[in-house]
């Protein structure tokens, strides 16, 4: 009875693993999801609030993956974007985060940085590491990755805003063709509140059924 008890256990404990690493983790890369992401950075946060020191935001996004997908296949897509992983994960300091966000879209928490030239290194050795063909069924196929980059000073900002920041850096980046590393300006802070507040509105606005159309 002892024995299948422990069986039992070890069964359950091991289900219990597999369970949270299905919760925290993207399947296709095995990187940690949006959720675990969410996680970490708050947790870094609050250590960034005590100790006073600040931490960086990285948006990371592949240039014309749909056109690989159209011409290659989903297939191919999915390789690519294992081999993306497989290059940034390499690229980066040890004690940086790598996130899967969703289809191309990812997300580097860069840890310890003290200005934008610590930002601008990170960023550099991601886009020298995209400089080499990936290979899919012998064919090599070239993509590049555009970066939007935030530095979050004393935690004080949540995990959405300091995404949105970095997002809007990166729709910089792609707007000035693609392929390069844009930190996040002061002057587009406003525009992010606009886009919050907007949202807000919008969701409370359906809550209770207050749109109404106009000609």
């Amino acid at each position: 009875m002892a024995g299948q008890f422990t069986i039992a256990h070890m069964k359950a404990c091991n289900d219990q693993v597999t369970i949270r690493k299905l919760a925290y983790h993207d399947e296709l890369t095995g990187l940690i999801n949006r959720r675990r992401f969410n996680e970490i950075f708050e947790e870094e946060l609050k250590e960034c609030r005590n100790k006073k020191r600040s931490l960086g935001i990285l948006a990371l996004d592949l240039d014309r993956f749909k056109v690989i997908n159209d011409c290659h296949g989903h297939e191919a897509g999915d390789k690519i974007i294992q081999q993306f992983a497989e290059r940034i994960n390499a690229s980066i300091r040890d004690h940086d985060i790598l996130c899967r966000m969703s289809g191309d879209e990812f997300c580097l928490l860069a840890r310890h940085v003290t200005s934008e030239n610590d930002i601008s290194m990170i960023g550099n050795r991601v886009m020298e590491a995209m400089k080499e063909p990936f290979i899919y069924q012998d064919k090599r196929i070239y993509a590049g990755v555009s970066l939007g980059a935030v530095i979050i000073e004393n935690g004080k900002d949540n995990f959405s805003f300091a995404l949105s920041m970095a997002d809007f850096a990166l729709l910089r980046s792609k707007e000035l063709g693609r392929s390069q590393l844009v930190l996040f300006d002061p002057q587009m802070e406003a525009k992010v509140k606009r886009k919050a507040d907007l949202e807000i509105k919008l969701r409370e606005a359906l809550a209770t059924d207050s749109l109404s159309l106009r000609y």
